[in-house]
């Protein structure tokens, strides 16, 4: 038996180290945990220090615009995220679909041949690709759209060349500029980017298309106080990364604490 020796490419080494946390997920876990120790007591310290000054909403509980008042707050930030609204083609309640939020929540029956509508599911469709599904990744823009992937960016700002590397799963077929008709219980009729109109046969469609802001109710607002909105819930589509910016930028310029 001969082995071949060469330096790997970026995308390779990329990739066995997502393969390497989906199989090795419970290790990581484990380590990471051993690793919170320090912090989990440095928060606690400070939720005994801090806990005279409080007067905390419970985990769980809404917040109303009442409760809001009833801290008489200089600032309220709102990070309420985003949310995958409805499709605005014809058979898209059907009972083959479901958006990407309800499958990351756990509505997790999918069937052999999938339909991942937008390239915020691509991470999604590799995924399904190397379960063994037969997966179509229909993306409504062009061709290099599929380079902005919000998640690839956080992970390095080479994406382009980690997510090429990604889409060559023999099971996963990207298909650019293709605009959807209608979704039907055998699958969903589009457009191609060359225009010919086809019917794509399968078993489940994943809609991660048309990302809006979580509804907000817009009560809250006012009494003397500033409302500012971050993260997703201001523009979605972004990562966490950009959450966090937009959280500091709200503190130390909009509350002019530096």
């Amino acid at each position: 038996m001969s082995y071949e020796l060469r330096p790997l490419t970026l995308a390779e080494i990329l990739d066995a180290a997502f393969r390497l946390v989906q199989t090795e997920w419970r290790t990581l876990v484990g380590l990471s945990m051993i690793m919170q120790i320090p912090l989990i007591a440095l928060g606690s310290w400070a939720e005994w220090l801090f806990d005279p000054l409080a007067d905390p909403v419970s985990p769980g509980e809404e917040v109303t615009p009442e409760i809001v008042k009833k801290f008489k707050p200089d600032v309220v930030i709102l990070a309420r995220g985003s949310r995958f609204g409805e499709l605005t083609v014809p058979g898209s309640n059907g009972a083959i679909v479901k958006n990407l939020d309800q499958f990351l929540k756990g509505d997790r029956e999918v069937g052999q041949n999938v339909a991942v509508l937008g390239v915020k599911g691509a991470e999604l469709a590799v995924s399904f690709a190397r379960q063994g599904k037969k997966v179509t990744l229909l993306n409504e823009g062009p061709a290099e759209a599929i380079h902005d992937v919000p998640w690839l960016a956080s992970v390095t700002n080479r994406s382009w060349v980690l997510l090429d590397y990604m889409m060559k799963e023999p099971n996963l077929t990207l298909v650019s500029s293709a605009k959807i008709h209608e979704i039907t219980n055998e699958g969903v009729i589009y457009t191609s980017g060359q225009g010919e109109k086809e019917t794509l046969k399968v078993d489940t469609v994943i809609n991660a298309i048309n990302q809006v802001p979580r509804d907000v109710d817009r009560a809250i607002e006012g009494d003397g106080y500033q409302v500012i909105e971050i993260g997703d819930c201001a523009k979605p589509g972004g990562i966490i990364r950009d959450a966090i910016f937009d959280a500091n930028f709200a503190v130390r310029m909009k509350m002019e604490i530096h």
